[in-house]
């Protein structure tokens, strides 16, 4: 890495924690616009900017942000704030981000345009308070050809535009596929939308990009078509001559490259779990020798096992911190993304967040963030009323959203609460009823019809849009959560408000597990759910038709006997077929069974408030174990969330028993 390159991350780390500074500061800016103070944060943070960028020799960074230090300091002397200016600072906060991306990839900052953007604010500051809103001129496809690396130039320049079914329920996660697809066999130019914006689910009915490829035609249209909800796509060729332009823009960051920037450890995840897995080896060999060393003993080698256990017990927990990130590089978005979905529904609505210094796997914060975006496009879609609705509510003007995440034993809960419309329960019976899911005269409970949103294509909606009413991609953003081992839940109350209550697991790597044998086959249970053990003569054993209780706390848990799963399961069945495991005969002699039963166990298993009891017979032990996923034998199953690999090389399944409640 050369000198240039180590002051270049520092300046972009400073930078980022900047712009989150002052992001805060205009949304708060905007609440209270004779708010001196957030006027001067914004201030002062171009000033600081300023001085970095002149250090580092970005000129025209430097430039702007001196023009817009000069202009803040004459509008602090005036006696009010005009709201527009908030809109044109919000601009220059989008400038910014303009100015990271260019730096990142490493293109001239020369080719971005500035000028109108200094102009309009420098027209606040003399008292010209521009009319109408201006957009900065879209450049043509030959002014960025200037910009292109040598081997782009190569290439053929094309307009592509796809074109997504009016009634498609998820347009922006289709047009984010779409672009991914064109990122791997070309260089995008110019978006509409934005990548910013397609990446926070602004899109509506198409998106069009002008690109750079070294394919024809065909293949370009081939590798969109097969898109889902995709009407149609259009690749016409662009042929016009290479011109020289005044101002260029900068071609936009491909999401790639944009998640490398909120990356605040420059591993690849890969690496991480690869190195975890050369650690499991180790504790494999380890177990060996301990073993081996039974038969004979030497107390040097005993030693220097243990120590290495030891060590090798402690990188997995530094590993695992380093694979943490706190919520707030998911939660500092939110607030922007709220403000320009209620400014463009004509809705008022404010965004408070609580937790954000919790800290979440980086492998699960990805699917957390896009159901915490589809959540929060609901609330302001659906749930907040406009202000005249509001009003005749009795309620203020402004509806209030509060997302607020909270730790609790080895899960992260993240609540997302509005104060608006809530959910109608007979508009939910209807739909219901329309799609053969409630037929008359059925009873649901409340909770039942409430998890009906989650169904696939259940919508109450009247206008259906991307981000319209509660259920458009529900069940889409609950099967994200599922994948993870979490769990989602809403409440409502019509007329006042909704809740989604998101549970995910800390970490998904580690966790702290008791093994369980049944019928010579073992089991893995995660810790981080188990609420108490009992044995079998203290539990009360309910009978209720064919299915077993233990009464608990005033309540009946449905009690599951982890025997009668071992034959049914089809991950068992699938392991003996391959040869890594047998099941053995258990005896049923009258004493045999009487020993079993002392040694009987009810564990006692809880998460979102529901419980099930489970009865297992040996208890082998506790020990940390590294999960891994069974796709390779089948999709996850009800119950079983994995597989873990013990001493002696075992394939141990591990139990989820939220499968079992569903």
């Amino acid at each position: 890495m050369s000198e240039f390159d180590e002051y270049r991350d520092i300046f972009l780390s400073e930078l980022e924690e900047i712009m989150s500074s002052m992001n805060k500061a205009l949304l708060e800016l905007e609440k209270n616009p004779n708010n001196k103070d957030r006027l001067n944060e914004v201030m002062r943070a171009a000033h600081t900017i300023k001085g970095m960028a002149g250090t580092m020799g970005f000129d025209l960074l430097a430039t702007l942000t001196h023009k817009v230090e000069d202009s803040l300091l004459k509008l602090l002397k005036e006696e009010n704030i005009h709201p527009r200016l908030i809109d044109a600072l919000f601009e220059f906060a989008d400038k910014l981000q303009e100015f990271k991306d260019a730096i990142i990839r490493g293109s001239p900052l020369e080719q971005i345009h500035v000028k109108t953007l200094i102009d309009k604010i420098e027209g606040f500051a003399e008292g010209r308070i521009p009319e109408i809103e201006e957009k900065e001129a879209i450049p043509s496809s030959a002014s960025v050809s200037n910009i292109l690396e040598p081997e782009l130039k190569l290439g053929s320049k094309y307009q592509v535009t796809v074109e997504f079914r009016p009634d498609a329920p998820l347009k922006s996660a289709r047009a984010l596929i779409a672009v991914k697809q064109l990122e791997s066999i070309a260089q995008i130019l110019v978006s509409k939308p934005s990548l910013t914006d397609i990446e926070e689910g602004r899109v509506f009915d198409k998106i069009e990009l002008e690109i750079i490829s070294n394919e024809d035609e065909i293949t370009i249209r081939k590798s969109l078509q097969d898109i889902q909800d995709v009407k149609s796509v259009a690749v016409v060729p662009l042929h016009e001559e290479i011109t020289e332009a005044e101002e260029i823009v900068a071609p936009s960051l491909t999401f790639r490259e944009r998640k490398k920037t909120v990356q605040t450890v420059r591993i690849n995840l890969d690496l991480l779990d690869y190195v975890l897995d050369l650690l499991g080896e180790i504790i494999l060999a380890s177990g060996k020798i301990s073993r081996e060393l039974q038969f004979d003993f030497n107390s040097v080698i005993s030693q220097q096992v243990a120590n290495i256990e030891t060590s090798v017990v402690q990188i997995q927990e530094v590993i695992m911190r380093m694979r943490m990130v706190t919520l707030t590089h998911i939660f500092d978005r939110l607030p922007r993304m709220v403000r320009y979905l209620a400014k463009e529904q004509g809705k008022k609505a404010e965004l408070i967040i609580r937790g954000s210094h919790l800290e979440l796997d980086r492998s699960v914060i990805d699917q957390v963030n896009e159901a915490l975006l589809h959540i929060l496009r609901n609330a302001v879609s659906h749930g907040i009323e406009t202000p005249s609705q509001r009003k005749r509510a009795g309620k203020s003007e402004t509806g209030r959203i509060i997302v607020e995440a909270m730790q609790e034993r080895g899960e992260i809960i993240i609540t997302v609460s509005d104060d608006g419309a809530g959910i109608a329960f007979k508009e939910i019976e209807k739909r219901a009823k329309e799609l053969g899911l409630y037929k008359e005269g059925e009873q649901m409970s409340r909770r039942e019809l409430l998890q009906l949103i989650f169904e696939s294509g259940f919508s109450t909606a009247k206008k259906t849009s991307e981000a319209a009413g509660r259920g458009v991609g529900l069940d889409i953003v609950k099967q994200v959560i599922e994948e993870i081992g979490g769990t989602i839940q809403v409440d409502t109350t019509e007329g006042t408000g909704t809740t989604f209550t998101i549970r995910v697991p800390q970490t998904v790597a580690i966790v702290e597990a008791i093994i369980i044998e049944e019928g010579g086959f073992q089991f893995a249970l995660p810790m981080t759910n188990v609420e108490v053990f009992l044995t079998s003569n203290d539990a009360l054993i309910i009978q209720q038709g064919m299915r077993e209780y233990i009464s608990f706390q005033d309540e009946l848990v449905p009690l599951i006997d982890i025997r009668s799963l071992i034959p049914a399961s089809p991950v068992v069945l699938a392991l003996q077929a391959r040869g890594i495991t047998k099941i053995a005969e258990t005896s049923t002699s009258s004493s045999a069974a009487r020993r079993q039963r002392r040694r009987e166990k009810i564990i006692i298993w809880r998460k979102a408030g529901k419980r099930i009891a489970l009865r297992v017979r040996n208890l082998v032990g506790q020990t940390d174990i590294v999960t891994k996923s069974i796709s390779t034998i089948g999709d996850s199953l009800p119950g079983i969330s994995g597989a873990t690999i013990l001493g002696e090389e075992q394939v141990v399944l591990i139990i989820d028993p939220a499968g079992f409640i569903r």
